[in-house]
């Protein structure tokens, strides 16, 4: 396999891969214990599921009077700053992969960068509330930064300005949550080679916007729901990790 240019594995070499082999009485063992843990699992991951089908569900029952708006008539939108990141440097460099499946910004494997010119700095420095998403890869992908590390976002993510006397920007955060939001996003992005989901298809989608009174209680509402989900997603990497060192366990036994 190694110096070829597409890694193969002929039958010979594969007859060859030794794998542990405990007794029966071991193997039952292993296999009910990773059964227990992918069902604690798989029961994390559903309440996560309900919590975010309710999601769409509280923003449509908005009280109040609703305006449908584009995106576009109530944001402006920035491009990232292209550099090349490494293990330090006076910013936190934002990528794409740093936005978690929750839309929260992971504090595993930062990367940090310099600016090149001291006048990039107010136009890349993120502001807490600011909102990015992905526009290419994991199209759609959203994160409100909530951090006040010195912070920048890469070129591949876009910055949206909303106008804060319309929408509250963890309003806007929690929409893109939504069944109606990844529906828009997967008909703007259709029909494209590549993904991706530039500021001119950014500006299309579409969102009902109670007062910002309403907008505050859902809010409300669905923070309490999101720390159930933080806590879920907390036990989900527990058993991940404890699937891990069995199976580990198995191997170097």
């Amino acid at each position: 396999m190694l110096g070829t240019a597409r890694p193969t594995l002929n039958f010979a070499n594969f007859c060859k891969i030794k794998i542990p082999v405990p007794s029966l009485a071991e193997q039952e063992k292993v296999i009910e214990e990773l059964a227990k843990i992918k069902q604690n699992i798989k029961n994390s991951q559903q309440i996560i599921d309900n919590l975010n089908n309710r999601l769409s569900l509280s923003l449509s029952l908005s009280y109040g009077t609703t305006k449908t708006r584009k995106l576009g008539e109530i944001a402006t939108f920035e491009y990232g700053y292209t550099t090349t990141a490494g293990e330090q440097g006076e910013f936190r460099y934002i990528r794409i992969t740093d936005i978690d499946d929750y839309g929260n910004i992971s504090d595993k494997d930062k990367k940090y960068a310099n600016l090149l010119e001291s006048k990039d700095k107010e136009k890349y420095l993120l502001k807490e509330n600011n909102i990015i998403m992905a526009r290419i890869g994991s199209v759609g992908k959203t994160a409100l930064f909530e951090s006040n590390e010195k912070a920048i976002f890469a070129s591949y993510l876009i910055r949206i300005n909303l106008n804060k006397e319309i929408i509250l920007p963890k309003y806007y955060w929690y929409f893109t949550k939504s069944q109606e939001y990844w529906e828009q996003v997967e008909e703007l992005v259709k029909g494209t080679i590549q993904p991706q989901f530039n500021a001119n298809s950014l500006k299309e989608i579409l969102m009902s916007i109670p007062n910002l009174t309403e907008q505050e209680k859902v809010i409300i509402e669905l923070e309490q729901e999101r720390k159930i989900v933080i806590i879920q997603k907390e036990i989900i990497d527990y058993f991940k990790h404890k699937e891990e060192k069995v199976l580990n366990n198995l191997w170097h036994n």
